[in-house]
């Protein structure tokens, strides 16, 4: 078990094969012996590393197909298997944003690159106008045109 705690002070025991799936806590997880635990601070609330833990489980025992997105952007989204497509299409918008970042944080390469097709298909065509308005909650229009930027999405 991994013991973390996250950004809003909640104590979460994660499984091991659940935590395997994230590259930082599997390193937090070697890092210690056998038996010991002690609580690493996480920069995820407790909400969100609830959806990537329902992620992991459902995963930790195969390895998704990685997402192709070429340099158009455009993600092959037929490599989405059916649980992982209502997984990420049941959150709304400021939850996907929450999810990628704790991807990213957490470094889960399937989770992030699922979240990120997810993400290219909301604002696929669209202006950075329609962007802060799709994202409008928490400035989170901003953020995800720098995201873009970012990635070099134009």
């Amino acid at each position: 078990m991994v013991l973390v705690e996250t950004a809003d002070g909640v104590l979460v025991n994660v499984d091991d094969q659940v935590a395997a799936m994230s590259m930082l806590l599997r390193e937090i997880r070697n890092s210690f012996s056998q038996g010991e635990y002690f609580p690493t601070t996480i920069n995820v609330d407790y909400h969100i590393l609830s959806k990537v833990i329902e992620y992991c489980e459902y995963h930790k025992h195969e390895k998704m197909k990685l997402l192709s997105i070429n340099d158009d952007y455009d993600t092959n989204i037929e490599n989405i298997c059916q649980w992982d497509w209502d997984y990420i299409d049941s959150v709304d918008n400021i939850v996907l944003i929450q999810i990628l970042a704790a991807a990213e944080e957490l470094d889960i390469r399937d989770l992030f690159d699922l979240g990120l097709a997810r993400f290219l298909i909301l604002v696929k065509d669209r202006t950075a106008s329609q962007i802060d308005t799709l994202f409008m909650a928490n400035g989170l229009g901003v953020k995800c045109r720098a995201f873009l930027d970012e990635i070099g999405v134009e």
